[in-house]
């Protein structure tokens, strides 16, 4: 059985050269406001910073690190590691 699911917006199905544009334009401004943010407003402290890099230096090769919060924060991992 096969679904014939509609596009919500159907003149997205085939962009215009317009729209290519401000997708693309869209895209750097986001990138480049993330990444004032990050490094320029960006005020955080690391304690024990020594401790995560001799982890990550001290790890065997293609061993993944798994990095736990004691609280929901969607910055930490982009935000610490600039």
């Amino acid at each position: 059985m096969m679904y014939d699911i509609k596009w919500i917006i159907p003149k997205l199905r085939t962009p215009t050269k317009l729209w290519n544009i401000a997708s693309s334009i869209t895209f750097a401004a986001v990138g480049i406001f993330s990444k004032i943010v990050l490094e320029w407003l960006n005020k955080a402290v690391v304690y024990n910073k020594h401790i995560i890099i001799r982890a990550l230096d001290a790890r065997p090769k293609n061993v993944p690190l798994i990095t736990v919060s004691n609280h929901h924060s969607c910055f930490d991992d982009p935000g610490i590691w600039e």
